[in-house]
């Protein structure tokens, strides 16, 4: 099965060009672009020429397009802009569900996804670093690329829970995924993970304490195996855990 990609450096130069031109960013640029870059290679392992369907990403994509053709949705705040990335983290994860594990390795696939399904997303969730000319971090394949770290969070409350409610239910919620679940290595721990958004959730931790609490979660590696824990060790742990950490502040 062949699938479509792009390099590094399309990224680079995709992201130059949305920064001198944020037109160049809308659906139908995007595809230009991606039609002169884009290679094809076969899935690993597989010599078939058929290719990947990625019919329900692109339907996605329409939705999210004529979402923001509002002019209402330009001016949202910050806040209201995050509330919006929680609400399709499920939509993003489901369109992505029949796609091979060995192509959703592929960083050069998540290029590709950024840039022809998600860059008016990208652009408009993250205007800030537009303004400041960074918006190629939004495109990369690291956890600050937008459809990789919807995916990342609707794929860890899904296999934790069998539900997505928790990638919507924490307002504000961004910072948590991002540094406290996908950047570390509790994301691997789907359980554990699961368990701390729930707490999240049901008795919100402030900024401090929550990095504190983090903190210490991630030392735990050192002495257990926390991807072994089912839900009601990984809730207890972790109720033990946030008393230390509240027990550190005072």
């Amino acid at each position: 099965m062949r699938y479509p990609t792009l390099t590094e450096r399309d990224i680079k130069d995709f992201s130059a060009e949305v920064s001198l031109d944020q037109s160049r960013a809308l659906r139908t640029a995007a595809a230009v672009f991606c039609e002169a870059r884009a290679n094809t290679p076969r899935s690993p392992g597989s010599d078939s020429d058929a290719q990947l369907d990625l019919s329900l990403v692109d339907a996605l994509s329409k939705k999210i397009s004529t979402h923001l053709m509002n002019p209402a949705v330009q001016g949202l705040s910050d806040a209201q802009r995050e509330a919006y990335e929680s609400d399709i983290c499920e939509d993003v994860h489901k369109a992505l569900a029949a796609v091979p594990y060995e192509v959703l390795d592929d960083p050069r696939f998540w290029y590709y996804l950024a840039v022809k399904h998600f860059s008016e997303f990208i652009v408009w969730r993250e205007h800030g670093a537009l303004a400041a000319g960074n918006i190629s971090t939004y495109f990369s394949a690291s956890v600050e690329s937008l459809p990789l770290r919807l995916y990342l969070r609707a794929n860890v409350i899904f296999e934790a829970t069998g539900s997505y409610g928790l990638t919507r239910q924490i307002p504000q919620a961004t910072d948590f995924w991002r540094s406290h679940v996908l950047r570390v290595r509790l994301g691997r721990a789907r359980t554990m993970a699961g368990a701390f958004a729930s707490m999240q959730n049901t008795r919100r931790m402030p900024t401090e304490l929550l990095r504190k609490m983090a903190r210490f979660v991630n030392r735990t590696w050192s002495n257990v195996v926390l991807t072994e824990y089912d839900e009601p060790e990984s809730a207890k742990l972790l109720k033990e855990l946030r008393t230390r950490a509240e027990s550190s502040e005072n």
